[in-house]
């Protein structure tokens, strides 16, 4: 009986030490936000059909840094397109149709932020 305790104790250790020294050896991803806003401070920017551009700027939702280079895609191409980016802004121009287009950004660590952009 004192065999089994000692085997089952020992196996216990010994699986407890395998999965505790293999936690932190993946690549953390994604744990945090990222925010995405338009020059009204929203994430959510409305354009009239006069305006034809909206500069957006990224920033960390935590206390550290983003993780350039930053990358900016938009879910309809047809709506609109990322013209420009440095840094932790993009330009998006519109395209002359109506509709909703979402803005999203990723940065190296897969941390992800999202803008919508109206068009009226």
């Amino acid at each position: 009986m004192k065999f089994i305790i000692r085997f089952s104790l020992i196996l216990f250790l010994g699986l407890a030490f395998t999965v505790i020294s293999q936690t932190g050896c993946e690549d953390v991803k994604g744990i945090d936000g990222i925010m995405v806003r338009g020059p009204n401070g929203s994430n959510s920017v409305t354009l009239a059909l006069s305006e034809k551009e909206v500069l957006l700027t990224a920033t960390f939702s935590k206390t550290n840094n983003l993780a350039f280079p930053l990358e900016w895609r938009v879910s309809d191409p047809s709506l609109g397109t990322i013209v420009n980016q440095s840094s932790a802004t993009a330009l998006y121009r519109r395209a002359a149709r109506t509709g909703s287009n979402i803005i999203t950004v990723t940065d190296q660590y897969d941390n992800e932020g999202f803008a919508t952009i109206v068009q009226q």
